[in-house]
């Protein structure tokens, strides 16, 4: 029997209309959950929405911007009288805002750093500021936030307003587990290393070969491994935890290319 984690529940995930943020959707929903879908994009958002009921599962969706602040607030004002309390809120929109966000800072236009910022650090806060008295209506619940593994190192693809953003991230996280704790409303953040995908592998196949060699694990995290963690951070199992992160990096974070081979190299000279 599959253990439905989010019975009962009622799940906003914000980017909802590809990538990660469809799959944790879909995941929420096969747990039980009755899921709002929030993206910019109508038509794929649709799609996602028919998908999850064309599998038996409970899915809405609202179109809104997530780096406007007046369009998330009146999307909370849509979803308090239409849909009432939530219990979880998964701030999964982000990512790279193309080749203008990763120039070098002395190169990087004042206008890349404001949408980097707003796409993947202003979006989860507005969502979580707005959100956050639907959780606590509901007696509690859970938010989790997604980071990268450049929140803690660095992103040589994001470039610098990434790597800013997404450690902000993680500031945010914390401070709004402390402030939301008294209402039971736990906040969360997962860190992905290199996220399989379609566009990753077309792009450049040698640059994801080599990515790949670079992992601990020996692949890139699957977007559904994504999804589990948040699934966990989200479920009533994940009960005594706040303001932390968990890494999905394949290990990334304690190895490299070359220490990784140098390493193994020692220890095979060492046990012969």
């Amino acid at each position: 029997m599959t253990m439905q984690l989010l019975t009962g529940k009622t799940a906003v995930v914000t980017g909802a209309a590809g990538g990660i943020g469809s799959v944790v959707a879909k995941t929420f929903a096969a747990n039980g959950a009755s899921v709002v879908l929030t993206d910019r994009s109508g038509a794929n958002l649709q799609a996602v929405q028919d998908e999850i009921r064309a599998a038996g599962g409970s899915a809405t969706s609202i179109e809104i911007d997530v780096t406007d602040w007046d369009a998330v607030e009146t999307a909370a004002a849509r979803i308090r009288s239409e849909i009432g309390p939530i219990h979880v809120l998964a701030n999964v929109a982000g990512g790279s805002t193309g080749s203008g966000g990763s120039q070098p800072i002395e190169l990087l236009e004042a206008s890349e750093w404001d949408r980097s910022l707003g796409l993947n650090l202003s979006s989860s806060f507005y969502m979580s500021k707005a959100l956050h008295p639907l959780i606590r209506d509901a007696g509690g619940g859970a938010i989790v936030n997604v980071a990268s593994l450049a929140a803690i190192r660095m992103s040589t693809h994001g470039g610098v307003a990434y790597t800013a953003a997404k450690s902000g991230v993680l500031g945010l996280t914390r401070h709004s587990a402390f402030e939301f704790a008294r209402d039971e409303v736990r906040v969360n953040a997962v860190l992905p290393g290199i996220v399989d995908g379609p566009a990753m592998r077309i792009a450049n196949p040698d640059a994801t070969r080599q990515a790949e060699a670079s992992i601990p694990l020996g692949r890139m995290t699957t977007q559904q491994e994504i999804a589990n963690a948040m699934l966990f951070l989200s479920s009533d199992l994940a009960s005594g935890i706040t303001g932390e992160y968990l890494l999905v990096d394949g290990g990334m974070q304690i190895g490299s290319p070359t220490s990784s081979a140098v390493y193994f190299e020692a220890r095979a000279k060492r046990d012969l």
